[in-house]
């Protein structure tokens, strides 16, 4: 685990930080967020999430209002499974077989409302947990896609991991060798083939290479060895030399932070993403904390607080709450710990494993006590 940060000249603005979420609570937020109306669900994550992680949820809350939130969130539930990204699609009655593909679950909204719900405190005792399992987004590859029919991608693979996780469903709950998950047709195992093929030695010619920021590869071909290595199910081992700490130069840089690709200047998001899985890795004691934690307070956050994409950017909720995150990676005064793997507090997480029902598969507790299942009545 890193040690805690030392105090330094760079200064925590705990209070604006709190200010600046609140606002973003319970008022309307910026025009500029009209667009991802669609995407509300990981709007309200984000923004409860991080007065979680500031220890002011509970205390800038009352219950009727966390009540109000968490039934909110279970409006968005699809009755086909998942969760959908916002109540404007819901038809209700209206629903037939001609506008039901303008209101699908996806799995972002999945995972960011599952999450949501643990954060508040819910026991997803309403959560329809088998048709949730049964709503399945795996492309015949082995990935995941967003939703149904849409191509797979690591993300989004991500999501639904961790979701299964939420709902106490992967194979390694149970100590099982097997890689099928419990009552539903998800394939691990090929999920797994799915993400080992992800690496690639593919590199761009420098005629292709794009600085536009087209993420776009020119050619998914995998090299002959990768393609071989891939062909194992599960690696056993893996031979690397250990990393060593950056090394900076004479110069020594007082703010650095963090970038995603190669070449890119740094962007607060990348603290948390590169950041968080380094902490995963139990690596993250490679980067330099002080540098890293001098360029998200002194470079982007903002006065009115939360923290913005790059320096001199307005705050917005996404990298607001990814700095918050990077932050309590590296163990901030004044800000709870967090489980970088599921991106929510370790309180939540701890939330989550106490919940009664989550020790057993649907309909049998490990010592063989019928219960019932989520989403259904116990006789």
């Amino acid at each position: 685990m890193p040690p805690p940060i030392h105090p330094d000249t760079s200064h925590f603005n705990k209070e604006r930080h709190i200010k600046y979420w609140l606002r973003c609570l319970k008022s309307f937020l910026p025009t500029a967020y009209t667009s991802s109306d669609s995407n509300r669900v990981s709007l309200a994550y984000f923004t409860l999430s991080a007065l979680d992680l500031l220890g002011a949820l509970h205390s800038h809350t009352t219950a009727p209002e966390r009540a109000q939130y968490v039934d909110w969130l279970y409006r968005c539930q699809h009755p086909g499974g998942g969760f959908r990204g916002f109540t404007g699609t819901d038809m209700g009655a209206l629903t037939d077989a001609r506008n039901e593909c303008w209101d699908a679950a996806n799995l972002p909204a999945t995972f960011f409302a599952l999450a949501g719900l643990l954060v508040l405190g819910d026991g997803l005792e309403r959560v329809e947990r088998r048709m949730c399992l049964e709503w399945s987004t795996q492309t015949y590859d082995g990935g995941i896609g967003e939703g149904p029919f849409h191509e797979a991608q690591a993300g989004y693979t991500y999501c639904a991991i961790s979701a299964l996780f939420f709902l106490d469903r992967l194979p390694c709950s149970y100590g099982r060798e097997d890689y099928r998950v419990a009552d539903s047709d998800i394939d691990l195992e090929g999920t797994v083939r799915w993400l080992v093929y992800r690496q690639t030695s593919q590199i761009y010619d420098d005629e292709e290479y794009s600085v536009s920021g087209n993420e776009s590869p020119t050619d998914t071909r995998r090299s002959e060895p990768l393609q071989a290595h891939a062909s194992t199910v599960l690696p056993t081992a893996v031979t690397y030399s250990p990393p060593q700490p950056l090394q900076i130069s004479d110069e020594e840089l007082q703010c650095a932070g963090l970038n995603g690709r190669c070449n890119k200047p740094a962007d607060t998001c990348y603290s948390f993403w590169a950041g968080g899985a380094l902490a995963i890795l139990k690596k993250i004691h490679l980067i330099d904390f002080n540098a890293n934690r001098r360029y998200l307070l002194e470079k982007t956050q903002h006065l009115i607080g939360g923290f913005g994409k790059t320096p001199g950017d307005p705050p917005d909720l996404l990298h607001s709450y990814m700095g918050l995150a990077a932050l309590a990676c590296m163990r901030e005064p004044g800000l709870k710990r967090i489980d970088p793997a599921l991106c929510l507090s370790v309180s939540a997480r701890e939330h989550l494993e106490a919940l009664p029902w989550r020790r057993g598969i649907v309909g049998e507790t490990p010592g063989g006590t019928a219960i019932a299942g989520i989403g259904e009545t116990a006789m």
